[in-house]
């Protein structure tokens, strides 16, 4: 993401890559406001939630969280949470198929005009 005051933002703001508009989904879960070329925001989307379980769900991390868990005696937080994401997941996937369909829908649009 762009932050503001760094320099990829005024990168991006220089070349037209920063968008405003939908800066958050219908659950307020963030999404890309950096434009990219050949990306639409449901690729975008699509590759954050790949990086989100490719990085969770690897053996050394996935039992690094679990043992703290259950060090601490705090499986129900855990299991909380895990829920949690597999809900923010499910909302990725559902956001990325409506962003897909759309652009299909567009393309379909475009080509009969």
């Amino acid at each position: 993401m762009p932050f503001p005051g760094t320099e990829f933002y005024e990168h991006a703001k220089a070349n037209g890559l920063v968008s405003i508009v939908g800066m958050a989904d219908a659950g307020g879960h963030q999404l890309p406001n950096a434009v990219y070329p050949g990306f639409d925001r449901g690729e975008l989307v699509q590759w954050v939630d790949r990086f989100y379980s490719e990085y969770y769900f690897r053996p050394k991390a996935a039992w690094r969280v679990v043992k703290k868990a259950i060090q601490n005696n705090d499986l129900p937080r855990l299991y909380k949470e895990a829920r949690e994401y597999l809900t923010v997941s499910s909302n990725r996937k559902k956001y990325v198929k409506e962003q897909k369909a759309a652009t299909a829908l567009q393309g379909v649009e475009e080509s009969a005009s």
